[in-house]
């Protein structure tokens, strides 16, 4: 349903997004997840016309959406919530009327309850795509989410 290809935010010499890919699938509950700074609001307000991309497209069901702003997103589908008031309103109508969300979230409670797929970003990149526990067991991941004292904490 939603396509993002090869897309890049940059502030100045700071590359908030780098070289995005990847699709949210329709009827899906699809996750963003990373540890802060690493780029997934910008990326978030890139697709929903709040940011001006820096280079890329956006696709929703085959028509390029880039730089459309979010009024006029909405009136197609897309738009912006606040993920913990919404977790059951947003499984229902995923559930009842098919309805496709792509939520950012750090709680990993919230995230093994409702997401799959996750994407994982880190540094303005995606890291890894997959289900939870893929995502968990992933060692870019847990080194860039988590951080080598707590991998090795995990590990012993």
């Amino acid at each position: 349903m939603i396509f993002v290809q090869d897309v890049h935010k940059h502030f100045g010499g700071l590359h908030a997004v780098d070289r995005a890919l990847f699709e949210i699938s329709e009827g899906s509950i699809t996750g963003l997840i990373s540890a802060n700074g690493a780029g997934k609001t910008s990326l978030f307000n890139a697709i929903l016309g709040v940011l001006k991309l820096t280079q890329g497209k956006v696709l929703m069901a085959g028509e390029d959406i880039t730089g459309l702003p979010p009024h006029e997103l909405s009136t197609k589908g897309l738009l912006r919530t606040l993920l913990n008031t919404v977790c059951d309103a947003i499984v229902r109508l995923n559930q009842e009327r098919g309805n496709t969300f792509c939520m950012i979230k750090h709680d990993m409670d919230f995230i093994g309850r409702l997401f799959d797929p996750v994407i994982c970003m880190a540094e303005g990149k995606v890291l890894a795509q997959g289900t939870l526990d893929e995502i968990k067991a992933n060692e870019q991941v847990i080194e860039a989410y988590l951080g080598t004292g707590l991998k090795n904490k995990v590990a012993s």
